[in-house]
């Protein structure tokens, strides 16, 4: 089963969270691209069989048993970032941290707050996001994603219905494959210079040397319930 995908059988669940906690996972996919996230729903609901998405695993909490069925990780395989004009187009996988350097590198102002949230663009999507200030719902333009059954989903910002800590991926139960992110140019100095000082209060904080689920408001999940 799922021998056409990159799977891992039994996976430590522990080794794919901040935290460092969790069991086995029956099957851990990595895919590619949203068709493949597709075809993996489509697979595993012919077998049966229950689906889990998770990005990185920095807001996750497995239990020793481990998650029954198929667990599919939006993470290393999906990292692409590119810039058009002013945005910056980042796959669900890409580190928010990664989006802000980018956005540092081109100039452009307005993901500086996001340069210390451990986790992916997907996951911090999901939940809105933020710290010092802002979050994600300042700089998103469009959101693109899948539905389980391969229909595609895009919403514009008004249409993702962000919220404290929430948006409209959860009620409309789709993943989220891309986002573009609309900036302003900025001067790069100053940018980092600002990325540096928020990182430095967030070392102040948080134990950024130990196993860790960062800054926690609550016991939400940040991914899909099984299908």
């Amino acid at each position: 089963m799922f021998e056409r995908f990159e799977v891992i059988r039994n996976a430590e669940m522990r080794q794919y969270t901040t935290l460092k906690l969790g069991g086995p996972a029956d099957y851990l996919a990595f895919p590619r691209s949203a068709e493949e996230i597709a075809a993996l729903f489509a697979e595993a609901g012919s077998a049966g069989i229950p689906v889990t998405v998770v990005g990185r695993g920095s807001n996750l909490l497995v239990l020793d048993g481990g998650i029954r069925g198929l667990v599919i990780r939006v993470e290393k395989n999906m990292r692409q970032i590119r810039r058009e004009g002013n945005c910056l187009i980042a796959e669900a996988g890409a580190m928010l941290g990664a989006v802000a350097a980018a956005a540092a590198e081109a100039g452009l102002t307005g993901m500086e707050f996001a340069s210390g949230i451990p986790g992916t663009v997907g996951g911090g999507i999901t939940m809105n996001a933020g710290a010092y200030g802002g979050e994600l719902a300042d700089v998103t333009l469009r959101v693109d994603g899948v539905m389980p059954d391969g229909t595609p989903v895009s919403l514009s910002r008004e249409e993702m219905q962000f919220g404290y800590r929430t948006s409209a991926v959860k009620a409309r139960n789709f993943i989220v494959t891309e986002v573009t992110f609309e900036l302003q140019p900025g001067n790069p100095d100053a940018i980092r210079a600002r990325m540096s000082e928020l990182n430095a209060m967030r070392a102040e904080k948080q134990p950024l040397n130990v196993p860790s689920a960062g800054s926690t408001s609550n016991g939400r999940k940040a991914f899909l319930p099984p299908h």
